[in-house]
């Protein structure tokens, strides 16, 4: 308004009459122009796809320097409305602590971590279980997965893709917990014929199944020559909870990033949330130096895998920041952080347990 107002005031030296139909006039322009701005930035409005619309998030916490000076580092990515990571500097980034205490936490440094110049040996672990048929009914995870090697293949010709299934009641060797429905390969067509054997049967191995698919990846596919990465899709509910430490060990000596993403009771976007299997795919997450991605249902897993295969190949945003005092040992962390640009922001939930 005070730009209107100034550009009338100029014009206060014409005749009266004059005056009235110039000042009638410019009132209708403003009004129309307040009107428009008004439909811009009205709730109704659609979201500028530019904007900030999601944010994954993974910690790391180096016990030593998290001890000695309450340093940890969030790894994030923050996703436009095109399922794009933003990774640019002009981010404005507002993490905080929840619990057990709240305090804001200044950024003390940020770096953009790109891959390295290895190609991606990237395999997809689906949750196979009796129980996604409730959580996943139509089968939404198999149209997603194609999204995922859709990106990461289309991303460099020599990166590769592996298929694998727990839950159902026939292993394949060499596995005892794990279905192989395609080794590696480029070939979208072979992956894509694969992922229809998925029948939703049997238990949720998802540690027993993680901790041999991770020696296996790096075996077929060394460390020297490619770097690894696991996406894995749950409701949560393993069969296998005390083997979770077995499969986080696995996952660190191969090298091997988890990306995990939860459904239902493993979502913290689902109206059926469960803390616990929440928490699971965190700390799988944090552990392996991954993110984790909750979905408000099966409709929008693909969206969110076609993500997490873009940012397998672009990287992701490592923020250090500081908590006073520094916690204890044993101490369940929680906390949140907004992401923003100029066009939009988005907040998420974090948390971890201090080593």
């Amino acid at each position: 308004m005070p730009r209107f107002h100034a550009r009338f005031g100029l014009r206060s030296r014409a005749p009266r009459t004059a005056a009235r139909c110039g000042a009638a006039s410019r009132l209708a322009v403003a009004a129309t122009l307040l009107g428009a701005l008004a439909c811009k930035d009205s709730p109704s409005a659609p979201p500028d796809p530019r904007g900030i619309r999601k944010v994954l998030v993974g910690v790391q916490a180096d016990p030593t320097t998290l001890h000695a000076a309450g340093e940890f580092v969030l790894r994030l990515v923050p996703l436009d409305g095109k399922g794009d990571p933003v990774l640019s500097d002009g981010l404005e980034i507002a993490p905080k602590v929840t619990a057990p205490t709240t305090q804001s936490l200044l950024p003390i440094a940020t770096a953009v971590q790109r891959p390295d110049s290895r190609p991606l040996a990237a395999a997809v672990s689906i949750d196979d279980s009796k129980s996604m048929d409730r959580n996943d009914p139509t089968n939404q995870r198999a149209q997603a997965a194609q999204l995922f090697w859709t990106e990461v293949l289309s991303a460099r010709s020599d990166n590769e893709v592996a298929l694998v299934a727990f839950g159902g009641a026939q292993p394949t060797a060499p596995f005892t917990r794990t279905v192989l429905l395609q080794s590696w390969t480029s070939d979208q067509s072979a992956l894509a014929s694969a992922v229809t054997q998925l029948t939703g049967s049997g238990q949720t191995y998802l540690y027993q199944s993680t901790a041999e698919v991770a020696p296996w990846v790096t075996a077929t596919r060394p460390a020297a020559s490619y770097r690894h990465a696991l996406l894995l899709v749950t409701d949560g509910l393993p069969t296998d909870s005390l083997q979770a430490d077995a499969a986080i060990q696995a996952a660190v000596g191969a090298e091997i990033a988890v990306f995990t993403v939860g459904l239902g009771p493993a979502s913290d976007e689902s109206g059926s949330i469960d803390t616990r299997a929440v928490e699971r795919l965190r700390t799988l997450a944090n552990a392996t130096g991954g993110v984790y991605a909750g979905v408000e249902n099966n409709a929008v897993l693909s969206t969110t895998f076609q993500s997490v295969g873009k940012l397998t190949t672009q990287g992701a945003l490592l923020v250090t920041v500081r908590m006073t005092p520094a916690p204890a040992a044993g101490t369940a962390i929680k906390g949140a952080v907004r992401v923003g640009n100029q066009y939009g922001s988005a907040s998420a939930d974090w948390s971890f347990t201090a080593p």
